[in-house]
């Protein structure tokens, strides 16, 4: 089980850095919105998703929802990583 709400800087990293969720996901910095604009917004999304939900949904994107677009990053970036992508999105209100 993931700690929610807990920021965790190797997701923080993965996320901006290495797979750059924010080229296709909103969310909130700094109490700016910023991102792109063709996945859903993120922002807010500790309030409404579950970090174990994120971390399953990363893994396997398809599995969850049948969408084209998701990326699966799982030859990108690894388990601790995709983990704490899902710790930090967790702290997104």
């Amino acid at each position: 089980m993931i700690q929610e709400g807990t920021s965790n800087i190797q997701g923080k990293l993965a996320f901006e850095k290495k797979v750059s969720c924010f080229d296709c996901h909103k969310y909130k910095k700094l109490d700016k919105l910023v991102g792109g604009l063709t996945g859903p917004s993120l922002a807010g999304a500790g309030n409404r998703l579950k970090a174990d939900w994120v971390y399953a949904y990363l893994k396997d994107p398809k599995l969850l929802i049948p969408v084209k677009r998701m990326p699966i990053y799982t030859d990108i970036i690894n388990d601790g990583e995709i983990k704490g992508i899902a710790q930090y999105i967790s702290t997104f209100k």
